[in-house]
C-alpha cells in the first residue's frame, strides 16, 4: 500500500517501480495487457477493523487526511465510510479546542446530492459517539443561516443545530455527545437538510464499556453527599472564589440525584478545581428553582471552560420548559495547567450551578497535554513591561505593572542624583509612556562587560519590541557622544542608534521593531559603537495569532460635578457603555474601573456610581470581550468644592431669538453672583435676581442674534460653574420624535436616498437592503440584495453607498458601493473595491475601482460622494494610530499604503477611465492609475457630504490610547497619543495631521503627527467631536422655520446627533 497524504496542495505520482529484492534475477518484462483480456480490478482496500463493544475507540477526520493528535489517537481519514459530500478546508485557527487540525476540514453536502450519510462498521452493542462541529465558512455571520438535523440508526438526535448559534461566533468547536445502541453491525449517521447546507469536521465513538470514570463530584451550594449508586459529591467549599448559596426543598423532575438539585451557588462566580493535565468530560447539572424566574428570557448566562466561551446565553427555563427540572450540559475540554477553570458570567440575572461532575475520558489515565513545541500547548500572551535600571516593581498609567529589571546578562543601573523632567513623557497623551521609566537606566561598560544582553522567555511567534530611552547622562549630551545597534534575535534593528541626536537631552524616544522568536526566547542585545549603550525600560507585545485587538475601552467623560451637599465625597455615574468590541460573535463581559496608576479596584460594571472627594480624578477602565481580548482607556473626573457655583437646569430652555422672555436658573452655590452669561452676553445687576442660592430669575433673556444653542453659565467669587444649553429659534422650537423603520438589521453601516426617496442600508454581511417608504416612513415594500457579499468569497462588508446626481435612470438607479474583507491577516491588503450594483432587483455588479487599501483589523473603504461632474469622492481608513505601526492593527505589522488613510477622487466618468490600481515594488501607484490623493492626513474618515455652499465636509475618527505611537519624523515615534474625533473641511492638497510615512516621502508634510493644538504644518480641523462621530449629512428642507437649513447633521456611535451650523464663509 502506497498512500499520498495531502500536507499543501495536491499530492502526485508519475512512475512507480516494483523490484523484488530477494530475487537474484531482475523481474521479467511483463507482457503487453491483451486487448480481449482487461487485468482484473484490484479489490477495494477493507477499512481498518472497527471497535467492537469493549475494545479500542474509532477516531474519524471528516474531508481531511489521517493525523495523530497530541493525545496519541489516530483520526483515520473518512472516504470509505461516507457515501457523498463536498470538502472545504481552512487554515484559520480553531478556539475551544487543542485539536485545530480536527476543525479545518470538513465534509458538507449539497441539496442536490443524496443525504449525506456515513455508514461505520460496529459490533453490535452501547457507544457513546461525539460529533465535532465548526463554522468555518465566512458566508456565515449570524446564528441561523445554517441549520439542519442529524439521524443516528434512523431516529433524529439532533433537531436543528445551528452551529454559529450554539458557538456564537465562527472557528470555534463544538461537540455534541449522542449515546446510541448498534444493532445492525454498522453505525449509521445521516445530515438532513433544513437551511444552507449540513456539515461535520469528525466523528468520534467510544463503547460504553470503557466509559468516562469520575474523578470528583461537587454537590455546588450543599455538604457532602453520597448518592443512591454509592457516588460521593463533595462539598463545594475550596472550589469557588465567590457567590452566594440558596437551596430548596422542592422536588426536581428529570433526574434520579435530587439532592444536588436542590442546592445552588448564585452569581457571577469562578470554580477552580486542581486535576492532573488531560483530557476530561465535564458534566454541569442545572435546574432552575428560583420563584421570581416565571418565564424564558429572565435568566441567562455565558460558561466559559479554560478560557473560552463554551456555552452562550443559557437559559435553563427555555431549555427544560419550566422551573424544578433538571438539565445536565456536558462537554469535553482538556486542562493543561494543573488546574480547572470554570467561569459563570451573567447577561440576564445571576448565573447559577447545582453540581459538577468530571470524568477522566475513557477510563484510563487522562493523556499527557501537548508537546511545549506544540502550536496547541500555547497560551495567549501577556505582554510584557521591563522599567530597566529599577530593582522594583512599579504600577504606571493604564493599571500597567512595569516590573523589576530582570532578564540581563550583565550591566550596571544608573540614576542621576537630581531626577530629570522628561519632555514627551508622563503628560495626558503618553500612553504607558511613565516618567519614572526614563528616570533609571540600565547601561553596559564596555570596557570590562561583554554586550548587554536581554534573554526574555517567551512563547515561539512574532513579537512588537518597544525599547524606550532617554539620555539622562550630561557627559553624552552631544551628537555622536554615545552611538550603538540594537540586535533583536541577532538581526540588527537599529543602527547606529544616537540617543541625543535623534531628540536631544531628557526627551523620551520609543523604537519599535518586530521580531520572529523560535528557540523560546526573545534576545536583545546591544554592541556598542561609541561610549556604553543602554536602555531605559522595554515592552513585548503578541502580534498575530497570539494576541488580538478587538475589544475597545470607552469611558466616557470627563466627568464634572459639584459637592452641593458638602459631603465628604460625591457619587458620580460613570458611563462607558460605549465600549464595544469587534471580535466577531463576541460580547463585553467585564468592565472594571481602577484609580490611574493604582491597582485598586473601585467599580466594576458598564455604569457604576463612584464616590469622589473634591479634586480631580484619572481613571482608567479596562474592559474583557468574551474571547479574551482585553482594551484599557482613561478618563478624568472633577469634583468641585461646596459652595462652587452649579447649574441643574433652566426652565424654559428654549426661546424665539427674537423676542426676550423671563428665565428661570436652578442649581446651587448662587451666593454673591457676579453675572449669568448666555453665550457671549452677561448679565448682572437689574437684569437678574438671586432669589436664594438655588434660585436665579433672568428676567429678560437677552436677544439673540440666529438661531441655536448658546452656553448659560453662573460666575460667583468662587469661579463659573458648569454651563448648560438654552436654544434660540424663529418663532418655531426644533423638535424631533424618534421612530423605527425596520428592526432585525444584522450590522448596519451606512444609508442613502435615491432619486425617488427610496432608502438603501449596507451592512457588515455585504447586503445592500432597499425600503421604499410612505408619507409616514412606514416601510411598504423592501429589498435585500446580496449580490455583493456572494461576489468574492468569503464576504464583503459594505461601508459607503452613494447615487451620481447626474443619473438619468431614476427607476433603477446605479448604486455605487464601497465594499471590504475587514479583518484579513495581511493577506487581503488591497482588496477593497467600489461597485456598481443595478438592474431592478440589484442582481448585476461591476468593479469600478479595484485594489484599494485595507486595514487587517476594521478600517477601510468608508463613505463615497460624487461632485456635480461625476467625480467620485472616497474616504480611506488609515492601518496606524498615528503613522507607526502598532496595536491598530490586528497583526501590528501594518504600514500607511500609498492611498491610505486619505480622502481620494476618482473621475469614473471619464473615457477609458482606469480604475486598476496596481503598485511599484516600492508601494507606488503605477503610472496610468486614474485614482489620486486628494487630501491626506485622516486616520479614519468614515463620511463624506458635499454642501450646498460648494464645501466638502468629512468626519475622521481620532487616535486612541495604547494603540500604537505618534510619528515624529520619517524614522522616529514618540508616545502614542489619544485625541477627539474631527470635523474636518476638505480641500484639494490639504494634510489634516495622520502621518503616512510612505507619502511622507516626497512630502515631508505626512511624516509627523498634528493634533488638533499643533496647527503647524498642517490644517487644523473646524470642530472637534466626540469619540466615534461617523456619519454626515447636510439638513436640507426648510422645517422648523427653516432653522436647520444648511447645518450639518452628524451621527455618534450609540449616542446623539449633533446640528453644526457653519459660519458665513463655510470655514
Amino acid at each position: 500500500t502506497i498512500e499520498f497524504v495531502h500536507q499543501v496542495e495536491n499530492p502526485k505520482i508519475c512512475a512507480i517501480e516494483l523490484h523484488q529484492l530477494n530475487s537474484q534475477q531482475p523481474p521479467p518484462t511483463p507482457p503487453p495487457p491483451s486487448p480481449a483480456s482487461p487485468p482484473p480490478a484490484r479489490p477495494p482496500t477493507p477499512p481498518p477493523p472497527p471497535p467492537s463493544s469493549g475494545s479500542a475507540s474509532f477516531y474519524m477526520n471528516a474531508g481531511g487526511g489521517s493525523f495523530n493528535d497530541g493525545a496519541g489517537n489516530l483520526w483515520q481519514a473518512d472516504t470509505q465510510y461516507v457515501n457523498t459530500g463536498r470538502i472545504s478546508l481552512t487554515n484559520a485557527p480553531i478556539s475551544g479546542t487543542l485539536i485545530d487540525q480536527l476543525y479545518q476540514s470538513e465534509r458538507w453536502d449539497m441539496p442536490t446530492n443524496p443525504a449525506l450519510t456515513y455508514n461505520i462498521p460496529l459490533a453490535n452493542g452501547e457507544y457513546e459517539c461525539y460529533l465535532h462541529f465548526a463554522e468555518t465558512y465566512a458566508a456565515i455571520v449570524q446564528a441561523g443561516q445554517r441549520v439542519f438535523s442529524v439521524k443516528m440508526e434512523g431516529s433524529v438526535v439532533i433537531r436543528d443545530m445551528d452551529i454559529y448559534a450554539e458557538a456564537g461566533e465562527r472557528n470555534k468547536a463544538v461537540v455534541k455527545k449522542i449515546d446510541v445502541t448498534v444493532s445492525g453491525g454498522s453505525l449509521q449517521i445521516e445530515f438532513i437538510h433544513n437551511k444552507q447546507n449540513p456539515t461535520v469536521c469528525g466523528i468520534e465513538i467510544h463503547p460504553r464499556t470503557t466509559a468516562s470514570s469520575s474523578i470528583v463530584a461537587i454537590n455546588v451550594g450543599g455538604p457532602n453527599f453520597t448518592d443512591g449508586t454509592g457516588k460521593l459529591w463533595l462539598s463545594d467549599v475550596g472550589y469557588y472564589d465567590t457567590g452566594f448559596v440558596s437551596s430548596t426543598s422542592a422536588p426536581t423532575s428529570g433526574t434520579i440525584v435530587q439532592t444536588i438539585l436542590q442546592s445552588e451557588r448564585y452569581g457571577e462566580m469562578t470554580f477552580t478545581i486542581p486535576l492532573q493535565n488531560g483530557l476530561y468530560d465535564i458534566d454541569m447539572l442545572f435546574a432552575e428553582t428560583y420563584a421570581g424566574i416565571t418565564q424564558a428570557g429572565q435568566r441567562k448566562f455565558n460558561v466559559k471552560i479554560e478560557g473560552s466561551i463554551i456555552i452562550s446565553n443559557l437559559d435553563v427555563f427555555a431549555e427544560t420548559g419550566g422551573r424544578n427540572r433538571a438539565l445536565i450540559k456536558s462537554e469535553r475540554v482538556s486542562v493543561n495547567d494543573g488546574n480547572l477553570n470554570i467561569q459563570f458570567i451573567p447577561v440576564v440575572q445571576n448565573p447559577m450551578i447545582n453540581g459538577i461532575e468530571v470524568k477522566g475520558v475513557f477510563g484510563g489515565a487522562p493523556p499527557p497535554p501537548p508537546p511545549v513545541d506544540s502550536p496547541l500547548a500555547v497560551p495567549m500572551f501577556q505582554s510584557i513591561y521591563i522599567n530597566c535600571g529599577s530593582v522594583t516593581s512599579t504600577q504606571g498609567s493604564g493599571g500597567i505593572t512595569w516590573k523589576k529589571d530582570e532578564f540581563f546578562n550583565t550591566g550596571k543601573s544608573y540614576s542621576p542624583k537630581n531626577i530629570p523632567s522628561i519632555s514627551g513623557a508622563g503628560n495626558s497623551q503618553a500612553g504607558t509612556k511613565d516618567a519614572f521609566l526614563y528616570q533609571s537606566e540600565r547601561f553596559d561598560d564596555v570596557l570590562i562587560d561583554p554586550d548587554l544582553i536581554y534573554e526574555i522567555p517567551v512563547p515561539d511567534g512574532v513579537f512588537e519590541v518597544r525599547l524606550h530611552f532617554a539620555d539622562i547622562y550630561s557627559k553624552t549630551w552631544q551628537d555622536g557622544a554615545r552611538v550603538f545597534d540594537v540586535l533583536l534575535e541577532g538581526v540588527e534593528a537599529f543602527s547606529s542608534l544616537d540617543i541625543y541626536k535623534e531628540v536631544g537631552a531628557n526627551v523620551a524616544l520609543t523604537k519599535i521593531a518586530n521580531t520572529n522568536v523560535k528557540d523560546g526566547f526573545l534576545t536583545i542585545e546591544f554592541r556598542a559603537i561609541v561610549e556604553n549603550p543602554k536602555i531605559n525600560a522595554i515592552e513585548v507585545h503578541a502580534v498575530g495569532e497570539l494576541s488580538n485587538h478587538y475589544a475597545h475601552a470607552v469611558p466616557g467623560g470627563p466627568y464634572y460635578q459639584t459637592n452641593t451637599l458638602n459631603q465628604a465625597s460625591v457619587p458620580v455615574q460613570m458611563d462607558g457603555t460605549f465600549s464595544h468590541t469587534h471580535a466577531s460573535g463576541a460580547l463585553l463581559t467585564s468592565w472594571v474601573w481602577k484609580k490611574t496608576g493604582s491597582n485598586q479596584v473601585i467599580g466594576t460594571g458598564e455604569k457604576p456610581i463612584l464616590s469622589f472627594p473634591v479634586g480631580v480624578h484619572d481613571l482608567t477602565l479596562t474592559v474583557t470581550d468574551s474571547v479574551g481580548d482585553v482594551a484599557s482607556d482613561v478618563t478624568t473626573v472633577t469634583i468641585r468644592p461646596f459652595g462652587y457655583p452649579d447649574v441643574e437646569s433652566l426652565t424654559p430652555d428654549s426661546g424665539e431669538f427674537a423676542s426676550g422672555q423671563e428665565v428661570i436658573i436652578t442649581g446651587s452655590g448662587f451666593n454673591l453672583v457676579r453675572f449669568v452669561s448666555f453665550g457671549d452676553k452677561q448679565l448682572n445687576g437689574g437684569d437678574i435676581q438671586v432669589i436664594n442660592p438655588t434660585t436665579i430669575k433672568v428676567f429678560v433673556a437677552p436677544l439673540g442674534t440666529t438661531s441655536g444653542a448658546v452656553p448659560v453659565s453662573v460666575s460667583t467669587p468662587l469661579g463659573e460653574s458648569n454651563a448648560i444649553g438654552y436654544t434660540y429659534f424663529d418663532g418655531v422650537p426644533v423638535s424631533f420624535s424618534k421612530g423605527t423603520i425596520k428592526t432585525s438589521i444584522f450590522g448596519p453601516t451606512t444609508l442613502a436616498f435615491d432619486q425617488k426617496g427610496r432608502l438603501y442600508v449596507g451592512t457588515q454581511g455585504g447586503d445592500i437592503i432597499r425600503f421604499t417608504l410612505d408619507d409616514n416612513f412606514n416601510v411598504i415594500d423592501e429589498l435585500t440584495s446580496s449580490i455583493v457579499s456572494q461576489s468574492e468569497p468569503p464576504y464583503r462588508t459594505i461601508l459607503g453607498i452613494a447615487f451620481d446626481p447626474s443619473e438619468k435612470n431614476i427607476e433603477e438607479p446605479t448604486v455605487y458601493v464601497a465594499s471590504n474583507f475587514l479583518f484579513h491577516g495581511l493577506i487581503q491588503s488591497f482588496n477593497g473595491k467600489i461597485n456598481a450594483v443595478s438592474g431592478a432587483n440589484l442582481d448585476k455588479i461591476e468593479n469600478i475601482i479595484t485594489g484599494l487599501p485595507i486595514s487587517d483589523h476594521d478600517h477601510g473603504v468608508n463613505g463615497l460622494e460624487f461632485d456635480d461632474n461625476g467625480n467620485l469622492y472616497i474616504q480611506i481608513g488609515g492601518n496606524t494610530n498615528a503613522g507607526v505601526p502598532g496595536e491598530l492593527s490586528s497583526s501590528g505589522l501594518q504600514k500607511e499604503d500609498y492611498l491610505s488613510a486619505a480622502t481620494l477622487v476618482a473621475p469614473i466618468k471619464k473615457p477609458g477611465f482606469n480604475g486598476n490600481v496596481e503598485y511599484t515594488s516600492n508601494g507606488y501607484l503605477k503610472a496610468g492609475i486614474d485614482v489620486r490623493v486628494f487630501a491626506s492626513g485622516q486616520r479614519n474618515p468614515f463620511d463624506i457630504v458635499f454642501h450646498s455652499n460648494g464645501h466638502l465636509y468629512a468626519t475622521d475618527n481620532g487616535p486612541n490610547f495604547n494603540f500604537g505611537d505618534a510619528s515624529l519624523s520619517c524614522n522616529s515615534q514618540g508616545p502614542d497619543p489619544k485625541d477627539k474625533d474631527e470635523l474636518n473641511l476638505i480641500e484639494d492638497g490639504n494634510y489634516y495631521g495622520h502621518p503616512n510615512r510612505l507619502r511622507g516621502q516626497t512630502d515631508p508634510r505626512q511624516c509627523v503627527y498634528r493634533n488638533f493644538d499643533d496647527p503647524q504644518g498642517n490644517t487644523p480641523a473646524i470642530k472637534r467631536l466626540e469619540s466615534s462621530s461617523n456619519g454626515i449629512t447636510e439638513f436640507q428642507t426648510a422645517h422648523f422655520g427653516g432653522q436647520l437649513r444648511g447645518q450639518l447633521i452628524i451621527g455618534r456611535y450609540k449616542g446623539a446627533l449633533y446640528h453644526v451650523k457653519l459660519s458665513s464663509d463655510g470655514k
